[in-house]
């Protein structure tokens, strides 16, 4: 027993062959069918929308900013997901700094 930091049980770990393989899994647990939603922000990594496409679930694009605001999502951007999708929206993919962009949220 030491205290420098948590402490991880077998099953709460998941090895994967790298970022790609760790977001299929992810995605392949959530979703089961074509009402299942995946919603991030755009522009963004391309194989978010793949993956969802591949395991037969729907990909939407959350559209956020533009070039003159750094492509910052805002909190009024995700509310509006939820609003809009409700219980259909399975994942919310929030990944920072966002490729291509780079962008960055301050808070």
């Amino acid at each position: 027993d030491d205290d420098s930091g948590p402490i991880y049980k077998p099953d709460h770990i998941c090895l994967t062959n790298g970022a790609v393989g760790a977001i299929y899994n992810t995605l392949s647990i959530q979703i089961e069918n074509k009402n299942d939603i995946v919603v991030a922000p755009l522009p963004s990594y391309g194989l978010y929308a793949s993956d969802t496409s591949l395991l037969n679930g729907t990909f939407i694009p959350l559209k956020c900013g533009t070039a003159y605001n750094g492509f910052a999502l805002s909190p009024k951007d995700i509310q509006r997901a939820f609003d809009t999708h409700g219980a259909n929206l399975r994942v919310l993919i929030l990944c920072y700094p966002n490729n291509p962009t780079g962008t960055c949220l301050s808070q």
